[in-house]
């Protein structure tokens, strides 16, 4: 369903039954439970806080030993919900920058590298993309760590 089709049909709804209809959204949905917690009480630490260990858990089981083979769809899962709760942007560019170092951090442990070339090239091209659209030049905070990221990420696949 889309944006105005979504608006259209809530339209004829009154307070109540707006109501109604989000508490049972709260209900039925983890991440609208997780996105509604937030709204009422943000707390952008704690949940930064939670969304950098949950993508370490993926690359690192015990958040030490690293895994076989990660989930890059619970890696993908938790990067999207993350970027759908309004955080300032230092914040999402600590996660976004957590996102790359962490799988880096994986690929230096295993040897399996270039099937996983894929995603961590999308996520560092996600990185760069989010760092130069930030506003007032506050990308200029953020390019030396972005350089040496990207080179980082390069090394890892030179044979």
């Amino acid at each position: 369903m889309s944006l105005p089709r979504l608006k259209k049909q809530l339209a004829p709804l009154n307070r109540d039954q707006l109501e109604e209809l989000i508490a049972d959204l709260y209900s039925a949905r983890k991440e609208a439970k997780e996105y509604l917690d937030f709204w009422a009480e943000p707390d952008q630490k704690k949940m930064l806080d939670k969304y950098m260990t949950a993508v370490r858990r993926v690359f690192f089981s015990g958040g030490v030993t690293p895994r076989r083979r990660p989930s890059l769809t619970d890696l993908n899962h938790l990067v999207h919900n993350f970027m759908t709760l309004p955080m300032d942007h230092e914040v999402t560019a600590s996660f976004l920058f957590a996102v790359v170092e962490h799988e880096a951090d994986w690929l230096e442990l295993r040897w399996r590298r270039l099937s996983y070339r894929t995603s961590i090239y999308k996520n560092l091209n996600n990185l760069r993309l989010y760092i130069e659209n930030l506003p007032n030049g506050e990308e200029e905070k953020w390019k030396i760590r972005l350089e040496r990221t990207i080179e980082r990420v390069d090394a890892l696949f030179v044979i």
